[in-house]
């Protein structure tokens, strides 16, 4: 049984990984790309080449995937453009039983109330 979970898990690494490829390129399809979504219409030239620097839009895609990869592995999803919190707060505060917020017991085995005895 162990070993045919490894083996599921291992062929899911491929397929994960093409799917955040897709939905990469599918973010970047979007009419007018990703610039149109966070860009306010009354912007001069300069706003929007200091927000593109901001959010690494003037990077090329290669790049900018990796990067983004990187960030949604380590668990750094960015800032909402909405509250402009970070989106881990966010989904913290709207599941708070999730896993990595520290209210399930042993989620934070630095407090040592909850190691076992």
């Amino acid at each position: 049984m162990g070993r045919y979970i490894i083996r599921r898990s291992l062929q899911a690494i491929p397929l994960l990984l093409l799917l955040s490829i897709f939905m990469f390129l599918l973010i970047h399809a979007l009419p007018g790309g990703p610039d149109q979504v966070i860009f306010n219409p009354h912007l001069d030239a300069a706003g929007r080449a200091a927000l593109r620097a901001r959010f690494g839009l003037d990077q090329p895609l290669p790049v900018q995937y990796l990067v983004w990869l990187r960030n949604c592995l380590v668990g750094d999803f960015g800032y909402s453009f909405a509250t402009n919190q970070a989106v881990s707060t966010v989904i913290g505060q709207r599941f708070p039983g999730s896993p990595g917020t520290g209210d399930l017991p042993g989620s934070d085995l630095s407090d040592p109330a909850e190691l076992p005895a």
